[in-house]
């Protein structure tokens, strides 16, 4: 039996049809089809659309797509990638990163890398698992809201950027973690210990 469901966003909806042969094809809001009947599941989110074909051994292999369902081809080389998404009120946003070599490097909505892998770690607020003031990250952890901001680490000491990756802290801390309250985060930075008998005026 066929059906639909719904993705993307207000700017580049999406509908995702089921059922044709038991694949799966995604289409724009005007019902132009943007993908050939050939996943066994598109999980939509944004900014980017994940589809699944399961080869002749049952295993999966994925394919990334803008909302546009064009495929990421990403044009450097790379050892892992990082692909996280967090769902919340019937929504769901993902977030892209590359590692090679343990630094992380971004990729932005475009499916375009926009930075170099110059980052130690990276981490959206949303898998952010945080008890006072002790940060860890948790993959699979949601805060079933949207992301707020998000964490990185370079040359040893922690920022902040938005959503958008622009740099809201520099990294100048050597903490920082989600507090209890709405809107607030806790920083710390170490204190260089006074050697005995020794005064810093």
């Amino acid at each position: 039996m066929a059906y639909y469901s719904e993705g993307g966003n207000d700017v580049t909806p999406v509908i995702i049809a089921h059922g044709k042969n038991g694949k799966s094809a995604l289409f724009s809001k005007n019902v132009k089809p943007l993908t050939a009947f050939i996943y066994d599941e598109i999980k939509p989110s944004v900014p980017f659309i994940k589809g699944i074909i399961k080869n002749k051994n049952g295993d999966p292999e994925e394919d990334l797509m803008t909302l546009e369902g064009k495929k990421i081809k990403i044009g450097t080389a790379y050892d892992r990638l990082d692909y996280r998404t967090n769902e919340y009120d019937r929504k769901a946003e993902s977030f892209l990163f590359l590692v090679k070599k343990d630094k992380y490097a971004i990729v932005g909505s475009e499916g375009k890398l926009i930075s170099d892998f110059i980052y130690d770690d990276i981490l959206p607020e949303c898998f952010i698992n945080s008890r006072g003031p002790v940060t860890s990250d948790s993959y699979f952890f949601s805060t079933e809201s949207p992301n707020r901001f998000i964490l990185f680490k370079k040359d040893g000491k922690t920022g902040i950027m938005d959503n958008q990756y622009r740099i809201v802290l520099n990294n100048e801390y050597d903490r920082i973690s989600k507090s209890q309250l709405p809107d607030y985060i806790y920083t710390g930075k170490k204190q260089l210990r006074e050697p005995s008998g020794a005064s810093m005026t």
